[in-house]
């Protein structure tokens, strides 16, 4: 599990390993500090005060009109990860009632079936941004995920994402944050002399080891290790970046555009929900940054709205902004608009596949009374089952 002290000591010789200090500077949340958001903490305890902050609670009823209601299958996942956040939360933030992020963690879903509805194979995600670290519930539930890679800036974020991710991936999460090759600047004396790490280690009173054999498929990453996911060669089938398009420096945006632009597959999406408070930039400043790096939108609704698909009754309203882009050599790339403007819908097969895909399943609405029911009687189940 990683600490604050871990963090903030690989950060620091991070920091001391630049000798350009605008770099740094690309990354820090100056705004975020000055209206007072718990950008850095003191104890792992304040991480609860973030937990379920981003969204209002009174968004639940817009979300859940978003998703027109639950099939069986979503219902069921639903209450899976509500049930394994009851789990993550009264482990690390033993309280009298356990808080449940509901609009969060169905806005969560929303972002999960869109990317579901483009390709339901999908094994590779790139996610900018995670906050709450909400996702990490959906992806550690799909199958064949091969590489869920995340890259956060925030202090706060960063250590509850790492929480999150411990607690959910087990020993197949890679913590890039912790401070890199340690080993191998020890210089150990026993005796008779220096003696190597691997030779102390293999000394016949010491508990025996066993080389761990599980390959990673949760990827961490500090802002100053974002190069490793270029040098790694991965290409991704997904790319998303949610409530945060608009919030980064104009040189982190740069970064991350140029990024996702150089690891996404041809035939993969970057996917937003919500582009972020105003902090930095309007909207038009970030779709124009996208355009100039080559991505065009098959949909951009930077306020939300209403979808019509064509056939009678055939209605998507989306709570939040959307939009969805692709780069040069994806397949639909020729039916994006070629300039950049808002309020774009491409009436290609992926935007209805994604919007209106799931139209014809049986779905019908669930109160957060329901919701909180159906948890309660989820966790009650998983206890019963380990006591048996």
């Amino acid at each position: 599990m990683l600490d604050i002290e871990q963090y903030r000591m690989s950060e620091s010789l991070a920091r001391q390993d630049r000798r350009i200090w605008q770099q740094a500077k690309a990354h820090r949340l100056d705004v975020f500090e000055g209206a007072g958001f718990p950008v850095r903490v003191n104890s792992i305890a304040e991480l609860d005060q973030i937990v379920g902050s981003m969204h209002s609670n009174d968004r639940y009823a817009l979300l859940h009109d978003e998703i027109a209601g639950f099939d069986e299958a979503d219902l069921r996942l639903f209450i899976a990860v509500l049930a394994d956040f009851y789990a993550f939360y009264a482990t690390m933030f033993p309280r009298p009632a356990v808080t449940l992020p509901l609009a969060e963690m169905i806005a969560h879903l929303a972002i999960y079936k869109m990317i579901r509805a483009y390709n339901p194979r999908f094994r590779s995600v790139l996610e900018i941004g995670p906050g709450n670290g909400l996702l990490s519930f959906f992806m550690a539930r799909h199958p064949g995920l091969d590489d869920y890679t995340q890259i956060e800036a925030c202090e706060s974020f960063y250590l509850l994402q790492s929480l999150i991710n411990t607690h959910l991936f087990g020993p197949k999460f890679d913590e890039r944050a912790r401070p890199q090759a340690l080993a191998a600047q020890a210089n150990c004396y026993v005796g008779s002399g220096a003696v190597a790490v691997g030779e102390v280690t293999r000394q016949p009173e010491l508990n025996p080891t066993l080389p761990m054999q599980l390959a990673p498929c949760c990827h961490h990453v500090p802002w100053w290790r974002i190069g490793d996911i270029a040098e790694h060669g991965r290409r991704y089938d997904i790319a998303t970046s949610n409530a945060n398009m608009l919030e980064c420096s104009s040189a982190a945006l740069d970064d991350y555009i140029a990024l996702m632009r150089e690891v996404l597959a041809d035939d993969g999406i970057l996917y937003v929900q919500c582009f972020g408070s105003r902090v930095y930039r309007q909207i038009d400043e970030a779709i124009l940054k996208l355009y100039d790096a080559g991505f065009r939108a098959l949909l951009l609704l930077p306020d939300g709205g209403a979808l019509n698909g064509g056939e009678p009754g055939q209605e998507k309203r989306l709570a939040l902004g959307n939009g969805i882009f692709v780069k040069p050599g994806h397949p639909h790339y020729d039916e994006a608009a070629a300039q950049p403007a808002v309020n774009v819908a491409s009436d290609c097969a992926a935007v209805h596949r994604m919007c209106f895909g799931d139209d014809g399943a049986a779905r019908r609405p669930q109160s957060e009374a329901e919701i909180l029911q159906a948890v309660a009687a989820e966790v009650q189940a998983r206890e019963a089952q380990m006591a048996a």
